[in-house]
């Protein structure tokens, strides 16, 4: 019989591959008693040990030479079958459900063989906002306040005004002027049957009882123009006007993009999710939210900020991609206290009347007794503040609204080796170089100790070439 010997073929051993060259064929004898799997033939030769594997067309067969025994003048090729490239064909034909495989992959699903670095790589990307960076001297001041109309607006009893920051200003030193208290009827010098003095008007009047909030906002609210009424009080356009709110919702949006992990290009989109990429997002007042990267597509990050033009609360609601990933609330508008300050003359007057009392009913020659109560007069004298709300902080109006980015870099790769994930029922044949299967099918017409050796090949991991 005809048997075809080749010298130098470098293939591996789960591989398909077979030898290109046409070799040397030569005419040998089966030796007595041998398997067609492992196969001994005496051939007559000068020299066969340079060969390294053969072909015998008679057994449809490829095979790997373990040895070659040299008997007087013949050679003994002892043979191993090679299931792989002998049944090539056949293990093309195969459609089987292919974990890995270097010709094509899915990016999608995450490849679990390579350990991620200890090191990482971050980066901080500025959102777009429009109330970033608006100074306390510009924005909008919206003063909750009860009037004697019963209040017009959603606030029930309560009227919104809009101001500009020169207008509250305005306001302000209107109200606690001297001029506020003589427009109502309390003039400097009082007339006989007046009474009282405008000192003491001042501890009576107090219009900023009557303004039960005010809150900063770093944008412009819509409304109408009016004058302001306090109280009992009309300020007409004349004397001072306002912005009669009608926006009592105000929709702010924010949008930015998120990068891609820097190897998802090269290595998959799986990369951009967890837990490869960590997302959040540092949004003052709202503080530090986590993104669920595992909605990344594109990276298209867009939200709104709706604020209660009211109270100052604002809900936050943060898309990626068109899915929202995270909502909050806080308080978004900046409380501002305002404070009247005013002598209490009453209380200085009584106290005056008392000492008097106290002094008369005392021996005159007792001094300390006298200058005791002069004292009492003193601790008496004093001033009683009186304030609407507390202070809020600008400090979130000026930190930069941004997305903190962190990236787990993976080791280097061996795609021709070892392949990406795929996951799909293929045809073997369409796919060339590294496979690895999850399930072959036992359909090959071949014995079973060569189906075995084909089958555990596949699982492993094999070369289709």
């Amino acid at each position: 019989m005809d048997i075809v010997l080749y010298s130098g073929v470098d293939k591996r051993i789960n591989s398909t591959k077979r030898p290109t060259g046409a070799g040397t064929t030569f005419s040998g004898v089966l030796k007595e008693g041998c398997s067609v799997l492992t196969p001994v033939v005496l051939i007559e030769a000068a020299n066969l040990s340079g060969y390294n594997y053969a072909l015998i067309s008679a057994f449809g067969r490829y095979y790997y030479i373990t040895d070659i025994v040299s008997i007087n003048n013949l050679w003994e090729v002892h043979m191993k079958v090679d299931p792989m490239s002998s049944n090539r064909d056949l293990i093309g034909a195969l459609s089987v459900y292919v974990e890995r495989a270097d010709a094509d992959f899915d990016g999608e699903v995450s490849d679990n063989l390579y350990p991620g670095k200890t090191t990482l790589q971050a980066q901080d990307i500025p959102i777009a906002t429009s109330w970033y960076g608006v100074a306390p001297s510009g924005g909008t001041y919206v003063l909750g306040i009860i009037d004697k109309t019963g209040g017009s607006q959603a606030g029930g009893a309560v009227t919104y005004y809009a101001m500009s920051p020169s207008q509250l200003r305005s306001l302000m030193a209107y109200l606690l002027s001297d001029t506020f208290l003589t427009d109502n009827g309390f003039p400097a010098t009082m007339t006989a049957t007046q009474q009282i003095s405008q000192a003491v008007a001042k501890t009576l009047v107090k219009p900023l009882d009557y303004i039960t909030s005010c809150i900063w906002f770093p944008y412009a609210i819509g409304g109408s123009s009016s004058g302001v009424t306090i109280g009992y009080w009309d300020l007409d356009s004349n004397t001072f006007s306002a912005t009669k709110i009608s926006d009592y919702i105000t929709a702010i949006p924010i949008t930015g993009t998120i990068p891609a992990h820097p190897q998802a290009a090269t290595r998959g989109n799986y990369l951009n999710h967890a837990p490869y990429t960590d997302i959040a997002l540092r949004l003052p007042p709202f503080g530090v939210i986590p993104i669920n990267p595992d909605y990344y597509v594109s990276g298209a990050l867009s939200g709104y900020v709706y604020v209660d033009n009211l109270t100052g609360k604002g809900h936050l609601r943060v898309s990626l991609d068109g899915k929202v990933v995270a909502e909050s609330v806080a308080l978004f508008g900046v409380p501002i206290q305002l404070s009247q300050i005013t002598p209490d003359f009453l209380g200085i007057i009584g106290a005056g009347i008392k000492t008097i009392s106290n002094a008369i009913q005392k021996p005159f020659n007792s001094l300390s007794n006298v200058f005791s109560s002069v004292g009492n007069v003193l601790e008496a004298a004093g001033t009683t503040p009186s304030s609407e709300g507390v202070n809020g902080s600008f400090v979130s109006n000026i930190v930069i609204p941004m997305v903190s980015v962190k990236y787990t870099v993976l080791v280097d790769e061996d795609r021709a080796e070892l392949g990406r994930p795929l996951c799909q029922v293929r045809t073997v044949n369409t796919l060339p170089g590294y496979i690895k299967c999850a399930a072959v099918p036992d359909t090959i017409p071949r014995t079973q100790a060569e189906k075995d050796e084909i089958v555990n090949m596949m699982l492993g991991g094999f070369f289709f070439e």
